[in-house]
């Protein structure tokens, strides 16, 4: 089940990482227009930055649980590295978001 979560959060991940990079293709947000940019980041981005960074931290505080019971294997080596970039991102994206909140 943790892998599903894990997955989960790096596909999640995946997704808005080409959602933002084909912004002007997909939605017409012209890169350097400062609020169509920020309403997209604000309303798409940042739900699915938020939920990948979710799914990758309950992921990985339940591995670490099972890793307790059941021992280090392939299984929970993989569930740690996919929910590591997400946790990383967003983390991040938490950290500038609150500067930009905070300014």
């Amino acid at each position: 089940m943790n892998l599903r979560y894990s997955i989960t959060s790096i596909l999640l991940f995946f997704l808005g990482w080409v959602l933002n990079y084909n912004r002007q293709f997909l939605y017409g947000v012209v890169e350097g227009y400062a609020p169509r940019n920020m309403v997209f980041s604000v309303v798409v981005l940042f739900p699915i930055f938020m939920l990948s960074f979710g799914f990758g931290v309950y992921g990985f505080i339940r591995e670490l649980k099972c890793l307790e019971k059941d021992g280090v294997d392939l299984r929970s080596i993989l569930v740690i590295l996919h929910a590591l970039p997400s946790i990383v991102i967003g983390l991040l994206v938490i950290m500038v978001t609150i500067s930009f909140l905070t300014a």
